[in-house]
């Protein structure tokens, strides 16, 4: 997903992919999931993890749009899906919860255009 926000006077273009959605969150769980997004975010070099309410791990990666060009922006695109895809399968098994887009993708086949996606 691509959003433009304003930042001063200048635009900043996030690429952002949801990692794992419907994490069951309580009790230890949400501990160890805090203490392995930040340890994940201290080894990366490109782009965020965070826990995004309800029960979604969002991977993001911020970009200044006023020179962006093409090449920069597959570039991050690429990045981004690559790690998320290369972080699904390993985190749904560390914290023994959490669906990947793929999964919700082929649980709504047939049921409409897919996923619904909040802005």
């Amino acid at each position: 997903m691509l959003v433009f926000r304003h930042y001063n006077e200048s635009v900043v273009v996030s690429v952002r992919a949801f990692v794992l959605e419907e994490l069951h969150v309580s009790g230890d769980r949400e501990q160890r999931i805090y203490e392995r997004l930040n340890d994940l975010n201290g080894e990366s070099f490109f782009g965020k993890l965070y826990l995004q309410e309800p029960g979604t791990i969002v991977l993001e990666y911020d970009l200044l749009g006023d020179e962006l060009d093409a090449k920069e922006l597959l570039h991050a695109v690429s990045t981004i899906s690559g790690m998320a895809d290369a972080l699904d399968d390993s985190l749904s098994t560390e914290f023994g919860t959490g669906m990947r887009a793929e999964d919700i993708a082929r649980r709504s086949q047939g049921q409409g255009s897919g996923p619904v996606v909040p802005a």
